[in-house]
């Protein structure tokens, strides 16, 4: 039954297959509650037009769901289909301990619903917020299951999870520099996946330009020098064109955020790099073209008569003829 319901294509065995499955819904002949969970968020995945039967079975197999089934059976949060996330919220509202607030603190439960109730889809957020409620505990700092959230294989799921992950660390604003950490190693890790011929980690790594982006009005000033020399280090000189304008755009929103009450901070960084000797002169080039556009960026907030911006604006018709649309 299985395989058949797991088919991508629809055939006329799926419909007799659904039927033998609630028959079995029932307590006489119980199958396991969370592997029906699982099959069905698959089934209205591929099957859309089953809504109307699968809505249903979902909400009568959380009802017989305990306490420490909760967490698996919030498993269609992380799925890319909108009518499936939303099937698996409401049908979790009649999980007995979460209809009657007795959920215990959990931190896959907690991810889940705190990833849902920032999902830009507004249907998914309003239900995941009436869930939120139920739920009634904190979100608190272990942010484990975001950071695998961030490396997701679903798109909308690393999107959304950047968000969440920000989102709790504006709550909890002590957690941030190891929480930067964190998302430094995941970058680390993902540059070295693939071989010379494949980059398969630049998703990842394009995640965590995403979730630097989206921090960057919860940075703190300590925070700035950490995260630009962890761009000018790295990040501008990523191999995937993609992943790099996506960090030279990080770093243009730091300075549009925080580089009018930090010049004589970032100033010193970038100068640094401009004039040390290049090591590398492919990846010097790519890391300078980034540095270069930081430094003109950051010029904006200078006085007019300061003799930085006439050394900026010639740096910059240096890599004028870049085909950047950063530059």
């Amino acid at each position: 039954m299985e395989r058949i319901l797991s088919s991508p294509k629809k055939t006329r065995l799926h419909g007799d297959v659904l039927r033998i499955l609630f028959l079995h819904m029932d307590p006489i002949l119980p199958l396991p509650r969370l592997k029906m969970l699982s099959v069905l968020y698959h089934v209205l995945g591929a099957i859309p037009s089953y809504q109307g039967s699968v809505g249903p079975a979902l909400n009568e197999l959380c009802l017989g769901l305990q306490s420490e089934e909760v967490a698996p059976a919030l498993s269609g949060v992380y799925v890319k289909d909108l009518h499936v996330r939303l099937a698996c919220l409401n049908a979790a509202k009649c999980i007995p301990a979460i209809s009657s607030r007795s959920v215990p603190q959990d931190v896959e439960i907690a991810t889940s619903i705190w990833i849902a109730l920032h999902d830009p889809e507004k249907s998914v957020a309003e239900v995941a917020e009436d869930l939120w409620d139920r739920y009634d505990c904190e979100f608190g700092t272990d942010y484990s299951g975001l950071f695998r959230a961030v490396s997701h294989v679903n798109y909308n799921v690393r999107v959304v999870a950047s968000d969440a992950l920000v989102a709790v660390l504006d709550e909890y604003p002590d957690t941030l520099q190891e929480s930067l950490a964190t998302l430094f190693s995941l970058y680390i890790r993902d540059s070295g996946v693939g071989d010379d011929m494949i980059d398969s980690g630049w998703f990842g790594r394009q995640v965590i330009a995403m979730a630097l982006h989206a921090a960057a009005d919860v940075l703190r000033t300590k925070d700035l020098p950490v995260v630009m020399t962890f761009l000018i280090s790295r990040a501008l000189a990523d191999t995937n064109v993609d992943v790099r304008g996506r960090m030279i755009n990080v770093g243009i929103m730091i300075i549009d955020k925080h580089g009018k009450d930090n010049v004589s901070l970032l100033f010193p960084i970038f100068e640094n790099y401009l004039n040390k000797k290049a090591s590398d002169e492919e990846k010097y080039d790519l890391v300078r073209e980034g540095v270069v556009i930081f430094t003109g960026a950051l010029a904006k907030h200078l006085s007019k008569d300061d003799p930085k911006v006439h050394a900026v604006v010639e740096k910059l018709l240096e890599v004028i003829n870049s085909p950047s649309e950063a530059v």
